[in-house]
């Protein structure tokens, strides 16, 4: 790269062939045990080859680029990646994730379930400041999954007559997040 430009380094990496790890890692409720990743850059390319690694007693199976050339940089995942096998949901997952798939979700507790994702597409800005061009196609369900309900699903289901605690599924339900908004045709909540 040039050495009067050191902002341009990234954009023109080139790394061998090599490997990253660690024994384990937690964010907002996903741990992940230990993980070793193969990397490799080419040209502000870097190749993140398939791997994979226990989450939440599940699994979760990952490939993808990071085009380190474009600001903000863009992670891309190869077709049908990732994919998250019976992952196991908690509170702190459900606090920040299920009420963006559907706000029917917002102030529940309790929540334990196994999730299912498979992306057939995605693309993330690395960077606050884009959210709206982040794209996602994917496929999610949610089996073995019990709640306790506040917010809108507790009203539902009080005037249906239901107890506050409840035990149901979501069904494999497509789904894009585009714009900044996730939507998806027909998501099926089952008993």
């Amino acid at each position: 790269y040039p050495t009067d430009k050191p902002g341009a380094l990234a954009a023109n990496l080139n790394l061998a062939p090599t490997t990253i790890g660690f024994d384990k890692a937690s964010y907002q409720g996903v741990n992940l045990g230990a993980t070793k990743i193969a990397l490799q850059a080419k040209q502000g390319v870097l190749t993140i080859s398939p791997f994979q690694t226990a989450v939440n007693e599940g699994t979760l199976d990952f490939a993808g680029q990071l085009d380190l050339r474009t600001s903000p940089m863009v992670l891309t995942t190869a077709a049908s990646m990732p994919k998250v096998t019976n992952l196991q949901l908690n509170d702190i997952i459900g606090q920040s994730v299920l009420p963006y798939l559907n706000p029917i979700f917002a102030d529940a507790g309790q929540l334990r379930g196994k999730l299912n994702l498979a992306c057939d597409q995605m693309v993330i800005p690395l960077s606050g400041q884009h959210k709206q061009n982040i794209a996602i196609l994917g496929t999610v369900s949610v089996d073995e999954m019990t709640l306790s309900s506040g917010g809108l699903f507790s009203e539902l289901l009080n005037g249906m007559g239901q107890s506050k605690e409840q035990a149901m599924r979501i069904r494999p339900t497509k789904f894009r997040v585009q714009s900044a908004a996730v939507s998806y045709d027909d998501m099926q909540l089952d008993e």
